[in-house]
């Protein structure tokens, strides 16, 4: 199952999404590759990683997660539309996650023109993601001949502030529940220091809520194959 992480937005833990659901995966022992398809580089930078000269070369991390980190190639390389989707006709991954650049262009349509399904990572309570959705949502209908299937997960949540019920309601008058994960990322702090270690959330603490969540999330996407 390929698996783009994207939203237009920055902040609103999509770079954090690709990385711990990747690694909670391969630590449910399915073989998992995740591709840093932003040439920021961010999720390269929070697994310990350096990004490569060229792009699109795999890393065997550990025994379940490979990796292609991300290049400055990806800034001017010119790339069909469907060129990630040819690379990755030679993988044999149980699960590829693509962390896509916070903007809807070349990069972002070859993931989706890839994928076989999207996650879309919302901020609890921010008006302006929930007002960029239909872009996001325009464009994985017009980039996938399949008409690539999703679901929103809501990032950042404060159960304590009554904006987060808002906004969900909100989202749910949008799109409708179906299309929502059960599982929502609450803030934690320790989704903050787990990058400066170079380890996903799961293995920088395994106990913490963020970890808890992410293991969750990845037993909602185990059940949609």
């Amino acid at each position: 199952m390929i698996i783009p992480v994207i939203n237009q937005k920055g902040g609103v833990g999509k770079t954090t999404t690709a990385v711990n659901l990747a690694s909670r995966l391969a630590k449910m022992e399915h073989k998992t590759l995740l591709i840093d398809l932003d040439p920021q580089a961010n999720a390269t930078i929070g697994l310990g990683l350096k990004p490569q000269e060229r792009a699109f070369v795999k890393i065997d991390f550990s025994q379940y997660l490979s990796v292609m980190p991300s290049s400055k190639e990806l800034s001017f390389k010119d790339l069909e539309n469907d060129y990630v989707k040819n690379i990755l006709k030679k993988e044999t991954h149980e699960f590829v996650l693509i962390d896509c650049p916070p903007v809807l262009n070349y990069l972002s349509i070859n993931a989706l023109t890839a994928g076989d399904f999207a996650v879309i990572p919302l901020k609890s309570g921010d008006y302006y993601s929930l007002y960029g959705l239909k872009d996001i949502l325009s464009t994985i209908e017009s980039a996938n001949d399949n008409l690539l299937d999703f679901k929103i997960l809501v990032t950042n949540i404060d159960e304590r502030r009554s904006i987060t019920s808002h906004f969900i309601k909100k989202l749910i008058e949008t799109v409708g529940k179906d299309k929502l994960f059960s599982t929502g990322i609450r803030i934690d702090s320790k989704l903050q220091e787990a990058p400066f270690t170079g380890k996903a959330i799961d293995l920088y603490d395994q106990n913490s809520k963020g970890s808890i969540d992410y293991g969750d999330l990845a037993m909602e996407i185990l059940n949609l194959k």
